[in-house]
């Protein structure tokens, strides 16, 4: 089923519900296409993708601060924990 989810669902949907009905000109046809086409999932950010140090960092950015390292400090801990949960799932 996540197979023909991701194969034959997904492009009846999009070509039927997106393209069909909510994309009304070819340029927005094409562009969502594209999108969906070149998209990449950083492995990285998938894997070690906790909720603490991507959002504390995005908090950073938005608010101008500058205490990079603290906020690091902060996290660590749990940064390391789930990257060693990764790698020990990759060595099987």
């Amino acid at each position: 089923m996540s197979y023909l989810s991701t194969t034959e669902i997904k492009e009846v949907y999009y070509d039927v519900a997106v393209n069909g009905k909510y994309l009304r000109d070819e340029e927005s046809t094409e562009m969502m296409r594209y999108v969906t086409e070149k998209r990449v999932i950083d492995p990285a950010y998938a894997m070690f993708h906790d909720g603490s140090l991507p959002g504390a960092i995005r908090d950073l950015l938005y608010e101008g601060r500058t205490d990079y390292a603290s906020v690091y400090a902060k996290n660590e801990k749990l940064l390391r924990k789930s990257m060693e949960k990764a790698l020990a799932g990759l060595r099987g």
